[in-house]
Parts: structure tokens; sequence; C-alpha cells
């Protein structure tokens, strides 16, 4: 059988050892585990184990593959087994490095990296002597254990922390990863990842237009009876006709929570249409020494009318553009307004106001 040369990562290209300690005992916990049932006949004679490190990651990226190599630095510094490393492993070599440190003799093989598993199950049919731990994986057999940390639990949590600190209704993913395809599953419409710069990506998803509220009967009622009725939260549940008749479907969307309010006031036969937000109303050169608030605009008025494209689409753009739209299908007066001054803005005193 012809060798592959392996290489050598060296010491300086990694992050501290410092850093390491946590996984290095992971590390040798498990190898402790994985190992003591199978009795390996190397360690029994010379009290060390021979141990390869693999992986197609590299040492030197700061992250997973340091993180390795650091760890098993220690075997060989705390504990005294011998290790050899191989770093930047082709996927299509896999399965040949696996083989090679197999016939090589090693009595344990740690593969870092998912795509390790099959092959190592594989492989390991052919050495029974040999044991294996594939990090992280999900299979197993007589001389094949993995490791699979939990990390979903704690990106949760990740996930509803950035949720309830949102100001903009946009939560980010952060990696290096290309996305094009990343969650994507066969037969499905793609996940759309749209690059922010720095190595930020940001999913996108449709954002329709309403064109019914379908609650708009019973939330009529309940207003004409007296009630305060909270409807179109973050702009309501997108859904539309499925191929079975009068039944409906979710879909993949966000729909505007400022286009959906405004559609619900036209469809109850409201007369006035207000927007509370964190702001007086809508300025003019906002944050600029020049900013100035806009109190009355007017349909009509061709002199009052305002560039919608130039306003921050994720922001006041939606609110303005739900205002005139109100009052240009037959609403009396729609206002933007600072949640601090409704009642000044109600009674004319604060705020935007939109008219016919």
């Amino acid at each position: 059988m012809k060798k592959r040369p392996l290489t050598k990562s060296k010491m300086s290209h990694v992050a501290p050892e410092t850093a390491t300690v946590f996984v290095a005992l992971i590390l040798v916990s498990y190898m402790t585990i994985a190992a003591a049932p199978f009795q390996m006949a190397h360690a029994q004679s010379s009290g060390t184990l021979r141990i390869a490190l693999v992986t197609d990651a590299l040492f030197s990226d700061g992250g997973w593959g340091a993180t390795a190599f650091n760890a098993a630095k220690q075997l060989e510094t705390k504990y005294g087994h011998q290790v050899a490393y191989a770093e930047n492993i082709a996927i299509p070599d896999i399965e040949s490095t696996l083989r090679q440190y197999s016939e090589d003799g090693y009595d344990l093989i740690i593969a870092h990296g998912f795509q390790w598993g099959d092959p190592a199950v594989k492989v390991g049919k052919e050495y029974p002597n040999t044991k294996y731990v594939v990090f992280t994986g999900l299979v197993n057999s007589e001389n094949v254990a993995s490791i699979f940390p939990m990390q979903q639990e704690g990106t949760f949590l990740l996930g509803a922390l950035a949720a309830m600190m949102s100001k903009t209704n946009i939560i980010g993913y952060i990696g290096g990863d290309q996305l094009d395809n990343f969650l994507s599953e066969e037969g499905q419409d793609k996940i759309t990842w749209k690059y922010q710069g720095n190595g930020r990506y940001r999913r996108v998803v449709p954002s329709p237009k309403p064109v019914a509220i379908l609650e708009r009967q019973v939330i009529n009622s309940l207003a004409n009876l007296g009630y305060v009725v909270i409807a179109c939260g973050g702009g309501g549940i997108p859904v539309v006709a499925s191929a079975e008749p009068g039944r409906k479907i979710g879909v993949d969307a966000v729909i505007d929570k400022d286009l959906a309010g405004e559609l619900l006031a036209r469809q109850i036969g409201a007369d006035r249409f207000i927007i509370l937000t964190d702001v007086e109303g809508l300025y003019l050169d906002f944050k600029k020494s020049t900013q100035r608030l806009v109190e009355r605009i007017s349909v009509s008025n061709k002199d009052d009318n305002i560039n919608i494209s130039q306003l921050e689409e994720g922001s006041m753009g939606p609110k303005v553009r739900a205002c005139l739209q109100f009052v240009k299908n037959g609403g009396k007066e729609a206002m933007i307004a600072s949640l601090d001054k409704v009642l000044e803005a109600i009674k004319g005193n604060a705020g935007t106001h939109f008219y016919p």
C-alpha cells in the first residue's frame, strides 16, 4: 500500500494552550471511555498509546481545529502518549487517511469533523484492534465512538436573547460559511442569505403586500362592542390559498406591520389611522443638524409630496407609505406620532399628520 504523506502542524500556529484545558479534558475523558473496554494491546505492553489526530480543517484556524490540536498536545505533555497530527485532509482522502494510520498500528484515531463518521465505521471493520473517536459525529460501532456536543441548546439561548434585544426586528447570522444552501432541503425552496460584509450574513424572505385580513369581521365586531382589539401583531402570519378549496397554508414570508395595520384600518371602516413609534414623527434630514419635523402632508398638495425612496426602508419608509395609502383610499386622516404624545397627536398638537 502506498502511504499518503501526512503533515505536521507547528505549535506557533495555534491559539494559546491555556484556552483549551477544558476541551483537553473532554478529549482525554472520551478517549478513556472509548479505550477502556477495548483492552488496547499496545497500551498494555508500553503504558502509552499511539494516537492520531486527523481533520479536514486547519490547526491554525483559531477555532475548532486549533482547540483540538492544543487539547491533543496535552495528551503528549501531561499524559505521555505519542500523538501524530494531520490537518487539511481533502474530503475524498478521508477514508485512505484513516486506513493509513490504522495500517501503521495506531491505537486510537481521533477524527475531527462529522465527515469522518461513515468512513470511520467502514475502515473500523477492517481494523478491529484500532479504536476511533469522531468529533462531532453520530455514528458508532464496536470500535467507533462519537462525541456530539449539544451546541444547539446554547445557540437557542443566543437566538432568544438576540430576539429580546432587537430594535430592528432583524436577527442576523454571523459565520464564515457559504450559506446559499446551508439549511435547504431537497425539494424545498432555497433559503436566501444576503451578505452584509465582514463575514456577516442575514437571511432574507419575501415581504408580500397584504391583500386581506382574514379575521376582519371578528375584529370589527369586537371593536363595535367597545373592546380594544390587538391584531396583526408583527404584521400577522402570512397565509395563501392552497389547492384544497377553503384551506389556507402558511408561507415563508414577513408581512410588513405598517401596511397590515393600514389595510386593517380600511377594512373595518376606520376614519383615522395612527402609527405610534419611538420618534415624534417624520423628520427631514433625520439625525442631522438641519433635521426638522414634518407636521402636515396633504396628498392633494403636490408641494407636500415626500420622496419615499429616500426614507429608510426598514424604519420610516413603510410608515409613510402606509399613511399615504390610507388617505388616498378614503381615510380622513393618518398620523405618525410618539407613543408618549399620542393624546397630543390626536388633538393635532404633535406628530406628522396626513390628509387626502
